[in-house]
């Protein structure tokens, strides 16, 4: 996660911190690594500061105990990584970024610590292709959470750039489709869980639910959905 969004509280070696992070809290457990670090836009790399351990966790307060030690290291994303490093605040890398950047050699060395080598490296996909509704978003975005018609159901999705994500929809299921509605919202992939939730009784297959007219009007009479975050 960004270094700034810790307000820049690495301390010395050994010393625990109790740190405010927000939905980080519901995604790590007692025995995580932490890399702290920025993107850096001009050199287009990312500038490690620091990597921590996580000691308690606690959900409802969002905050965690962690040991913080000083790590200066710059990391080079590929081209399509760059974005997700500038974009995201505050992510959990999939085991092969973690093998890709040898971060567990960087923490038994950081620690002193070679136990680092027999935890389990647990990969996040999941988190960001299956979601836990019960979660909240770990990195929130301004976005949409539109409604399209096919020729015999509709689609709940999220999108950015709704008409940009409805080309390529069309053309993965090889029919033109209709935008019914559109709805803003201030964290769109929380939106979308919402939603698929809602109508989850309807849900033919993935994002594709067999809606009755009723159900089409009630999703039209929403026009935002925002959050806190």
């Amino acid at each position: 996660m960004p270094n700034h969004l810790l307000g820049d509280p690495v301390a010395q070696a050994g010393e625990l911190q109790t740190l405010v992070v927000g939905a980080l809290a519901y995604y790590v457990k007692p025995g995580c690594g932490l890399v702290i670090a920025d993107w850096v836009e001009e050199k287009q790399h990312v500038q490690v500061t620091a990597l921590g351990e996580v000691r308690e966790v606690n959900e409802e307060g969002e905050t965690i105990v962690v040991e913080l030690i000083p790590f200066e290291r710059t990391l080079t994303p590929s081209g399509a990584g760059k974005g997700h490093w500038r974009k995201t605040r505050r992510m959990c890398l999939d085991v092969s970024l973690v093998k890709k950047y040898e971060l567990i050699d960087d923490f038994c060395a950081c620690f002193s610590n070679e136990d680092f080598r027999k935890r389990r490296l647990s990969d996040s996909t999941r988190d960001r292709v299956d979601p836990d509704p019960k979660k909240p978003s770990l990195d929130p975005r301004d976005g949409f959470v539109y409604l399209f018609k096919g020729s015999k159901l509709y689609k709940i999705g999220m999108a950015e750039i709704v008409e940009r994500r409805k080309v390529q929809v069309e053309k993965d299921c090889g029919e033109k489709l209709e935008t019914v509605h559109v709805i803003r919202s201030s964290d769109h992939f929380q939106a979308e869980r919402d939603m698929h939730v809602k109508y989850s009784a309807k849900r033919v297959k993935g994002e594709w639910f067999d809606l009755s007219p009723e159900d089409v009007a009630e999703f039209c009479s929403i026009s935002e959905m925002l959050t806190d975050s």
